[in-house]
């Protein structure tokens, strides 16, 4: 049975396939570019971890869009949980692009907390 029309629900609902195209791009651009990430982030000789991610934000930003959003919101969370580990990696002191990882992972962590609390 359907469900009523609601403004929230459709708001919701194109806030998750604006989720799921972002992540599609984000994707992309992990897959193609991961060099350009991990010299941002200085953490050079990962760039099949990024690949590997890029390939995860992909798949999950297809579950958000095919309509299976509770898969897709667990899928966005353990992508920034894998996302969180890899940043906080490159805090390390002797990393001269530790700052730019610092302003990723608050940007991750506000990511997190939406996530967290999408009904």
């Amino acid at each position: 049975m359907n469900q009523p029309f609601t403004l929230a629900g459709a708001v919701t609902s194109r806030f998750h396939r604006l989720l799921g195209w972002s992540g599609i791009g984000l994707g992309a651009l992990e897959l193609l570019s991961p060099k350009t990430i991990t010299a941002a982030l200085g953490v050079q000789g990962k760039e099949g971890l990024i690949q590997a991610y890029g390939a995860h934000e992909i798949g999950t930003g297809i579950l958000l869009l095919s309509g299976k959003k509770p898969r897709g919101i667990w899928s966005r969370l353990i992508g920034d949980a894998l996302n969180a580990a890899l940043l906080v990696s490159a805090l390390r002191r002797d990393n001269p692009k530790r700052g730019n990882a610092a302003l990723a992972l608050a940007a991750l962590a506000g990511l997190i907390l939406f996530d967290l609390n999408d009904d």
